[in-house]
């Protein structure tokens, strides 16, 4: 009896090869995933628009002062300023540009302390793909869409 146990105590030799047979035939199946780098860019641009609109729009609130954010059509840059702050920065979109179709009424998006005093949609494209902020009067909530 004591023999029978030594001999059921670990794998043999044939049963570790099956199993790593088995593994293998697993990993050959189950597809690889790898990872789009230009909608990776395309994200990560898009939520550094988003955290600049958001700081701009609370240092308003905070401040109380008005701030403007302008996206000229066809420019690839957005301009932000604020003459009692004394502000006047930009950012440039990495392989972006703000589209043209955008009427000249909705290329400004304006903070105030108490909201957002001029706002709507302004629509710009990234690589190849069009997106869109949409900015609600009053309220100030902001998120940005896929076209």
């Amino acid at each position: 009896m004591k023999q029978w146990h030594k001999r059921l105590n670990g794998f043999s030799y044939l049963e570790s090869l099956l199993v790593l047979f088995i593994v293998t035939i697993i990993m050959m199946i189950v597809p690889v995933t790898q990872m789009d780098n230009a909608k990776l860019t395309d994200e990560e641009i898009n939520d550094e628009l988003m955290s600049l609109l958001n700081y701009y729009q609370t240092k308003s609130y905070e401040t109380g002062e008005v701030i403007v954010v302008t996206f000229p059509p066809g420019k690839d840059t957005v301009y932000i300023r604020s003459e009692p702050l004394g502000i006047k920065a930009q950012y440039i979109m990495k392989n972006g540009k703000i589209y043209e179709g955008n009427g000249m009424s909705n290329t400004d998006i304006i903070f105030k302390s108490n909201g957002v005093k001029s706002g709507g949609t302004i629509k710009y494209q990234l690589n190849k793909t069009m997106y869109q902020i949409i900015v609600q009067i009053h309220r100030g909530r902001m998120r940005i869409e896929k076209v």
